[in-house]
């Protein structure tokens, strides 16, 4: 046993690094605000969308055609208040069941909100090249993104046509 200590003098376990608290912090924090999910997983589907996008100039056009005819749509019920609204919601989407959401300044809200989430859909259809995983991620991060302004939106306006 002494020979042993004479030939391997025992070292100190290895000091820990002085900040590993604060990054060990900062990366709770990161999990807490991203649901735990890797924001490396977040950057690397919007930018493979991005960047097959910037690379269609077909896949631009029909997409800003199609925000056009949404705007158009949104404008001709604003116009017309009594036509039948042009997006309806998603049978799933039960935000919008209350009567409220049929009346003034209401309808128009819901209509905007349904034209750009049609757009969304729509600009993350699967693209030529574009990994099916990205696009599948990308167009769950634009709901996301829409359903938290939607939200958002609807405390600004004193909670939709529905107060508690």
């Amino acid at each position: 046993m002494q020979l042993l200590a004479t030939v391997l003098p025992l070292q100190a376990p290895p000091q820990k690094r002085p900040h590993d608290n604060l990054e060990r912090a900062a990366r709770g924090a990161l999990a807490k605000l991203s649901g735990g999910v890797s924001p490396h997983a977040f950057i690397e589907a919007w930018s493979d969308w991005a960047q097959h996008l910037a690379r269609s100039p077909a896949r631009q056009m029909e997409l800003a055609e199609g925000a056009r005819q949404n705007l158009l749509k949104v404008m001709a019920l604003a116009a017309s208040p009594g036509s039948l609204p042009p997006f309806p919601p998603k049978p799933c989407d039960k935000r919008f069941a209350h009567p409220g959401w049929q009346t003034f300044p209401f309808r128009l809200w819901q209509q905007g909100f349904l034209a750009v989430q049609d757009w969304w859909d729509e600009a993350t259809e699967p693209m030529r090249g574009l990994r099916r995983e990205d696009g599948d991620r990308t167009r769950f991060l634009a709901r996301q993104t829409l359903d938290m302004l939607l939200t958002l939106g609807a405390g600004q306006v004193a909670s939709g046509p529905v107060r508690a």
